[in-house]
């Protein structure tokens, strides 16, 4: 650590826990220790040629994933300003889509366009948890250093409000089944967390935090980029991922994908032969994928016409939670988005 003094401050030390805490439900304790003398830094972000005199309004953290894609797409062809498009580099079979649809911005936006691609992974070790329930605090320091490197105060997080809010779609899924890697109360305690730093004041943000996954799909289509679909990931089985095959068809977001193509008749850009299970009619071979599928289309189908009583009275907790996320609206607002947004879902 090269700033002990400040990272073990009261305020800091308890806005860091409170963060953790609330994307992992787990307990935490931090000390830091300053680092060795005479230790080499180490040079971790690559920023371009030398020379390079562009401002860049929003760094974007961009996965190669749909929503991630659409949110980037979006910032360039909605707007006159200059991203930058973080990535972080944690697995090989990643890294060829996430450089395609870099490589396709840059292309269609030229000189707008920053990408950024930060290598972090484990080294000689077997993940004993694969849920990765605290990558946002790695996202967004990440971001952070970049966008205090390059004078940027807006760091952005695109991913639908379905995931966002990920309302457990049974008993079962909670505590560390459930992500909240860009729940809103989530950025909102990471957002406090680099404020408690002393430095400029950076703003996190999720700007489709009220959009459904058929929704972002109309982004793509409104901008004409729906040939990219295909290049495209939204799975959480990386492991089982090939180059032919890039979804398992068996995952929450693999279900929420295919559904949402069909929803918006996109489904000639998004091959069947990539899923792994065929989501709609394919054999599931496991306990867990019949599990996951049969309880997914049963939450799906039972909040389409949910009242805000109803949704109270089911998801208290959950409800009472985004609404921390969102302190400027008010509650009814918030309640009524949700609502609306499991609704349209």
């Amino acid at each position: 650590m090269s700033r002990p003094q400040v990272w073990g401050r009261g305020d800091v030390t308890a806005a860091l826990r409170e963060a953790a805490e609330f994307l992992t439900e787990d307990s935490f304790q931090f000390d830091f220790e300053p680092i060795p003398k005479g230790k080499p830094a180490q040079e971790y972000f690559k920023f371009g040629e030398d020379g390079d005199t562009r401002s860049f309004d929003e760094v974007i953290l961009f996965s190669g994933g749909l929503d991630s894609f659409a949110g980037a797409l979006q910032a360039l062809a909605g707007g006159n300003g200059n991203v930058v498009l973080l990535t972080h580099r944690s697995a090989q079979k990643a890294i060829t889509r996430q450089t395609h649809l870099a490589d396709y911005l840059k292309q269609r936006f030229p000189r707008r366009v920053l990408h950024v691609e930060i290598t972090a992974r484990r080294k000689s070790t077997v993940a004993v948890e694969r849920t990765q329930r605290s990558r946002s605090l790695l996202f967004s320091s990440l971001a952070y250093g970049v966008a205090r490197a390059l004078g940027i105060s807006t760091i952005s997080f695109y991913e639908n409000g379905i995931i966002s809010q990920n309302l457990p779609i049974a008993g079962s899924v909670v505590g560390t089944m459930a992500t909240r890697t860009t729940h809103p109360y989530g950025l909102l305690l990471l957002e406090r967390l680099l404020a408690t730093l002393g430095e400029e004041r950076i703003t996190i943000r999720n700007p489709f935090a009220w959009k459904t996954k058929s929704e972002v799909l109309e982004v793509i289509r409104r901008y004409n980029a729906e040939d990219l679909i295909k290049h495209t990931v939204s799975c959480t089985s990386l492991h089982t991922q090939s180059t032919k095959i890039t979804h398992c068809g068996a995952c929450t977001q693999c279900l929420d994908r295919r559904f949402a193509v069909y929803a918006t008749n996109l489904e000639a850009f998004d091959p069947g032969d990539s899923y792994q299970t065929d989501v709609f009619a394919g054999a599931r071979t496991t306990e867990r994928s019949r599990e996951i599928a049969a309880k997914w289309t049963r939450h799906a189908r039972s909040v389409a016409h949910v009242t805000r009583s109803e949704l109270m009275s089911r998801f208290g907790l959950e409800v009472s939670r985004v609404m921390a996320g969102n302190p400027d609206l008010p509650s009814n607002e918030v309640l009524a988005r949700i609502a609306a947004l499991q609704s349209r879902h």
